[in-house]
């Protein structure tokens, strides 16, 4: 039953575009920064060593990776959104043209 809400092929065109969109902005806003923070993070702990991990490094450290992972997440449904589309607009395009499917 639940498995019907996973299947792109379920979804009418516009609501996979609108999720495309959601996903491709949810995507860029919390990648945004995302490797200048890691860096620093990095370079926190390596400079700091002992009391960066007793600061709590390790922790913003496992945060930036799940916000990573996130990221990843959002960005997998982006291009399964894509492709779905895509995959319509090709089987669209090679039927052959005739007046009832011309729009």
């Amino acid at each position: 039953m639940f498995q019907r809400w996973l299947l792109p092929q379920t979804y009418h065109s516009a609501v996979l575009f609108f999720a495309m969109g959601v996903f491709g902005a949810l995507t860029a806003w919390i990648s945004f920064s995302l490797i200048h923070v890691a860096m620093e993070n990095i370079r926190f702990l390596r400079m700091f060593g002992g009391v960066a991990i007793m600061e709590g490094g390790l922790t913003q450290l496992a945060e930036i990776i799940a916000y990573g992972l996130l990221s990843l997440a959002f960005y997998l449904c982006f291009k399964v959104c894509e492709v779905e589309l895509v995959a319509r607009w090709r089987a669209r395009a090679s039927q052959p043209q005739t007046p009832s499917t011309i729009r």
